[in-house]
């Protein structure tokens, strides 16, 4: 017997986990339902997920950081300081991408890989014949 709430948070995220949306760009990635997903898998997804999202998080913190400043004043700090700053920023980039990257992996481990190997489970059980008497 399950616990009906966190099978509906299975339902839920496994029916997120099935969309291609979010396996957007590595759609490779995805597996089929009924299958499980090795630590090998999650490695795997962690390499391309942690660091694809860690530039769009770093994009974003960077726009909202010039978000407040007029168009002209962010236009002469960039050509002004455009190196420097490149430069400047390397080191909290790559601490970005370590933190992003090392969320994907306790996510894909803790949540991702526990529903979506419950269900596979279910699914091959269910898949497999019973033997007849």
């Amino acid at each position: 017997m399950t616990n009906p709430i966190l099978q509906k948070i299975e339902d839920i995220h496994n029916w997120a986990s099935d969309t291609n949306f979010v396996w957007f760009p590595f759609l490779r990635l995805k597996l089929r339902p009924e299958q499980s997903m090795p630590f090998r898998h999650r490695l795997l997804m962690t390499i391309f997920f942690g660091p694809y999202f860690s530039l769009f998080y770093t994009l974003r913190v960077w726009i909202i950081g010039r978000w407040n400043q007029s168009a002209s004043d962010v236009a002469q700090a960039t050509a002004d300081n455009f190196w420097g700053g490149l430069v400047a920023s390397i080191g909290p980039m790559a601490i970005n991408m370590i933190w992003v990257t090392a969320f994907f992996f306790v996510w894909f481990n803790l949540v991702t890989a526990y529903f979506w190997n419950r269900r596979a489970r279910r699914l091959q059980a269910s898949a497999s014949p019973t033997p007849t008497a």
